[in-house]
């Protein structure tokens, strides 16, 4: 009775911490759990989380209870699945336990309950630029922009330390959320979630609204309802399509503030040889509104998708070039640092995660004096996001820790060792407070990485040095990693990731390993849906 208990009190701050489902109780493997008001002296301490992670402390279980509430509220639980974990939860204020977490020892683990983590992107890194305009006529022009056009622009975005992303809600939108009514709701969220960029293109045709004469539309109306609490300004233009409730909600409902927002939203009307007029007078209404404004906003006309992608192209780098200028006279690692930061969180903002990869790499961290794990698996299985994700999770649960990442070819500089060994010593001194000068030759640099790592042991800093994609180091000599002491101090904790393929020599190490498996099919159908 205890375990079942404790397995739906996991259950249920999983939920709340992540606003994920409930663990199935079959199909998955069940965590093996052991509760207790001490640690089993008969499990290996090695196998066992701290108990400092694992007890809930009263504020914790307070805090828990308002999540509780809220998802509630927001309509994430049932009233019987809100009540049973609210009792839990209120019963555990007046015996509190214990939970240790037993991660599985194999080095092949066994899939659990995936959760996903959506993570907001830093405003820094990314420009998510939102793409407004009915569907069905203008396909050939977003075809253009999302083939031709992007890719032109995501190098130069690169050289500026930023991510470039669309939002073409074509495929954002599932079946589900359409015949939910949710539609509206979706996609003025996503209007927020890309804010300032907006790119809006109008043809002849207006899109989904409701009739001016006939019977009304009664999805649409549900679709109206359910974004009225988010969006109440919409009650007054009931009447009116899908996007251009998107361009009012973006630009023109900004008219107190509709210089920051002109700056970076661009609107192309279609005027090609074969174009028709307008289907719906509204349509006509909304470009002459819209034209009022030429002087303020970037309007432009365009006689062929050609020309439509290349005003875009120059309009996106120039409000690109102006927000994210390129930095010049900083020192080379300064960028380096940002590049991988941004690649990192290029990596985290939708993640299909494995709470035992979570738990092994956390438990590999926690053990004083650990050897060296190893993460496998094929290329493209999610060696990288798994580490983008862990990383910024424990580091948040941990500030004090110096933790160093270096994901080679996620940059021209990341591929080169002497790039890497110098990232990382300087970071150690940088952190010791010492000004060691750090030598530029790959042998004297060699040479040095033992000593630096003493003396971080000397003074007691613990650090986790994480080096993901060793098969992409532009010197294949370097790729076994013999550079690397044999004789590692008792404070470090080293994370490498390499292809199954090019383990080699590195399996010779007997280092501890980790291998990541595929996603079932209803995983990929998951990820897909959410990063859609």
């Amino acid at each position: 009775t205890i375990q079942k208990n404790a397995t739906k009190l996991n259950n249920a701050i999983h939920m709340l911490v992540d606003r994920t489902p409930l663990a199935s109780n079959s199909g998955s493997t069940p965590q093996k759990i052991a509760v207790s008001t001490e640690v089993d002296d008969n499990i290996p301490s090695h196998n066992i989380y701290s108990p400092s992670q694992s007890f809930m402390m009263k504020e914790e279980i307070m805090n828990a209870l308002d999540k509780l509430s809220q998802l509630y509220q927001e309509g994430f639980l049932q009233p019987l699945q809100y009540q049973d974990f609210k009792q839990k939860l209120l019963s555990d204020l007046q015996n509190p336990f214990k939970m240790h977490f037993i991660p599985h020892t194999d080095c092949v683990l066994s899939r659990s309950q995936p959760f996903i983590i959506k993570r907001g992107k830093s405003e820094k890194s990314f420009v998510r630029v939102f793409i407004s305009s009915t569907f069905t006529d203008m396909q050939r022009e977003r075809e253009a922009i999302i083939k031709i056009g992007f890719p032109m622009l995501k190098k130069f975005c690169l050289e500026r330390g930023v991510f470039l992303s669309s939002v073409d809600l074509r495929w954002g939108i599932t079946s589900e959320q359409s015949s939910s009514g949710n539609t509206l709701n979706v996609c003025l969220k996503e209007v927020d979630n890309c804010r300032p960029y907006f790119l809006c293109l109008l043809g002849e045709r207006y899109g989904w609204s409701q009739p001016l004469n006939g019977n009304k539309d009664e999805l649409l109306e549900t679709t109206f309802k359910k974004a009225l609490y988010s969006f109440p300004w919409i009650a007054s233009f009931s009447d009116r399509s899908i996007t251009e409730l998107e361009v009012r909600h973006a630009v023109l409902n900004c008219k107190e503030n509709l210089k920051s927002m002109v700056d970076t939203s661009s609107f192309f009307l279609r005027a090609l040889p074969d174009s028709g007029s307008d289907d719906d007078p509204r349509l006509t209404s909304l470009k002459n509104e819209l034209e009022s404004y030429r002087d303020q906003l970037y309007l432009r006309k365009y006689a062929s998708i050609e020309a439509l992608v290349s005003m875009i192209v120059d309009k996106l780098k120039a409000d690109i070039a102006r927000d994210y200028p390129v930095v010049v006279g900083g020192l080379l690692s300064k960028i380096e640092d940002m590049n991988q930061e941004n690649f990192e969180s290029s990596r985290s903002c939708v993640y299909l995660a494995n709470d035992v990869y979570f738990r092994t790499l956390d438990s590999h961290v926690a053990q004083v004096g650990s050897p060296p794990l190893i993460i496998t698996g094929d290329s493209g299985i999610g060696k990288s996001s798994l580490l983008c994700n862990w990383v910024p999770r424990y580091r948040e649960k941990h500030p004090d820790k110096l933790i160093i990442t270096h994901y080679i070819g996620s940059t021209l500089l990341s591929v080169n060792l002497e790039s890497l060994l110098i990232r990382v010593q300087q970071k150690i001194y940088d952190h010791l407070g010492l000004s060691n000068e750090i030598p530029k030759v790959l042998s004297d640099l060699i040479d040095t990485l033992p000593n630096c790592l003493l003396e971080a042991d000397r003074r007691r800093k613990s650090i986790i040095l994480i080096i993901d994609g060793i098969e992409q180091l532009s010197d294949e000599a370097h790729r076994n990693l013999l550079w690397i002491p044999r004789v590692l101090p008792p404070s470090l904790r080293l994370i490498v990731s390499v292809q199954s393929k090019f383990l080699g020599a590195i399996d010779e190490l007997k280092w501890t390993k980790l291998s990541i498996s595929s996603f079932s099919s209803e995983e990929i159908s998951l990820f897909a849906q959410e990063y859609l």
